[in-house]
């Protein structure tokens, strides 16, 4: 699975219409100050791409904390925990484990008719 791969999961999860630029961090606590994964279709960002590495090459560990950011403008922030490492071959397909609450709006601010028009 790559991080590209956890990206879409993500958008998935919250219902987001998956248009816009995102990345990923290491650092969480001081993101321009690790490692960061961008969006593949970044065509600006000296970041390696999200869809060329997998969850296992990072050697992440157990409560590790990662930052997802989507929509660079509006910055949408993810905090993502590392909570156990499953075997590779327990998951053939990604797949959403749990939902916790209410999605948030994309776009709470605009209304439904100039949202449709874009």
């Amino acid at each position: 699975m790559t991080l590209h791969d956890l990206h879409n999961i993500i958008q998935e999860s919250v219902n987001f219409d998956n248009d816009h630029l995102y990345n990923f961090y290491l650092n969480w606590r001081n993101p321009l100050n690790g490692e960061c994964y961008s969006s593949p279709e970044d065509d600006w960002s000296e970041n390696p791409s999200a869809d060329t590495v997998t969850l296992a090459q990072l050697n992440l560990y157990e409560e590790q904390y990662l930052l997802y950011i989507f929509d660079l403008a509006e910055r949408w922030e993810f905090f993502i925990t590392v909570i156990r490492h499953l075997p590779d071959e327990t998951m053939t397909k990604p797949r959403i484990v749990e939902k916790v609450g209410k999605s948030p709006e994309q776009y709470p601010d605009c209304s439904a008719n100039y949202c449709r028009t874009l």
